[in-house]
């Protein structure tokens, strides 16, 4: 893999691949939540853990990664990602804007 690969589901793929290895989480990928699919959830088994919001964003230039970066917390924040784990019990909810290009990322949290 090369960081010419670098469409976004390029950078899910890798992202997913290395949370997975985060025993105390279960790693969602793509599932429904709100009015939309998060691209990838971390959750504890249990309520009383966190659940972790992903959306990511490849930007065309460097100079845009801030931009994507918003538009993937806007999509979080629009399509009431966070929704489904307030329904389920969670109250630790946090949710991540991320975005790539090539070999930089930008991260932001809500």
């Amino acid at each position: 893999m090369s960081f010419y690969d670098y469409a976004e589901n390029y950078y899910h793929g890798f992202l997913a691949g290395l949370l997975k290895n985060m025993r105390k989480y279960r790693v969602i990928s793509n599932r429904e939540s709100g009015t939309g699919r998060p691209d990838i959830i971390l959750k504890t088994p249990s309520v009383r853990g966190r659940a972790i919001v992903f959306e990511l964003k490849a930007a065309d230039r460097y100079t845009n990664l801030e931009r994507f970066c918003d538009k993937a917390l806007e999509q979080i924040k629009n399509n009431h990602y966070q929704a489904s784990f307030e329904e389920e019990g969670y109250s630790m909810i946090d949710s991540y804007g991320i975005s790539f290009y090539r070999k930089e990322c930008m991260v932001k949290r809500i």
